[in-house]
């Protein structure tokens, strides 16, 4: 095997390191990253195998794998596209947790130029980001919603008790809240910005409107805040940055004009 040229390439996935793996060791999981028909056999000298849209196929064998921790396969092309043949390169892709998740490092060993290198760098880092947005999908699925409910839920309840009840499940302690009429840190701070808004606007209800939109770590949701008698008093959307524990750590508030 070359040893000539090498690529390292990292991302920083807002999933835990267990929802990482599946992307790298069910195929079903590859694939949603690596394309369709993607397939690996996750075991010691198993089968790996990639098609390309174009009709390239790549291949390899895995080395080593660890649950968890580590995937280690060769890569090469079934017609040695890019002066690659199978067996030819070896790719090791590694797990590391941080606060916001999982760290994935990816080292591309033994490409024969600087042209394959290059090629090989953007085709990875793009597959990578794909993972990334994949993984989060399923680390933050119905958790995005209920943290997005459970907001909306605390800005209507009136009972101080059950409103702080609503906040620690989806707002951290020292979450942030921002919007045109509000600079709120923490969650105490925040539960007593919503007090006053219901003390000056009695009745008033906040209700979502529409979808909730996640990627990566941020979700999205419009809103809508009407009076007791059903006018809109305002509308607008907001954007919010979860924590691995489904709570938001900062929301910016956007009102319509």
């Amino acid at each position: 095997m070359a040893d000539d040229v090498t690529i390292d390439v990292s991302v920083d996935v807002s999933a835990r390191i267990a929802t990482v793996f599946r992307f790298l060791s069910e195929p079903d999981r590859l694939a949603a990253w690596l394309g369709e028909g993607a397939e690996v056999e996750p075991r010691e000298g198993g089968a790996l195998r990639v098609p390309y849209p174009h009709g390239a196929v790549a291949v390899g064998r895995v080395e080593s794998i660890e649950a968890g921790r580590r995937l280690v396969f060769t890569w090469g092309y079934e017609t040695g596209e890019h002066g690659i043949a199978p067996g030819t390169t070896r790719v090791t892709v590694e797990l590391e947790p941080i606060a916001t998740g999982t760290r994935v490092h990816l080292r591309h060993e033994g490409l024969p130029d600087e042209a394959a290198r290059s090629g090989h760098r953007q085709g990875w880092k793009h597959y990578m980001s794909v993972l990334a947005a994949r993984a989060a999908a399923v680390q933050f699925d119905g958790i995005a919603e209920a943290a997005v409910d459970a907001w909306v839920a605390a800005w209507n309840e009136r009972d101080a008790a059950e409103r702080d009840t609503l906040l620690e499940r989806s707002f951290e302690a020292a979450g942030q809240f921002r919007d045109a009429l509000a600079s709120v840190d923490g969650r105490a701070e925040l539960a007593d910005y919503i007090a006053g808004t219901q003390g000056v606007m009695p009745g008033a209800r906040l209700h979502r409107a529409g979808a909730v939109d996640q990627v990566h770590d941020r979700v999205r949701f419009s809103w809508r805040f009407e009076s007791e008698g059903g006018g809109v008093l305002g509308s607008g959307w907001n954007v919010g940055r979860l924590t691995l524990d489904g709570r938001f750590a900062e929301v910016v508030g956007f009102w319509d004009a």
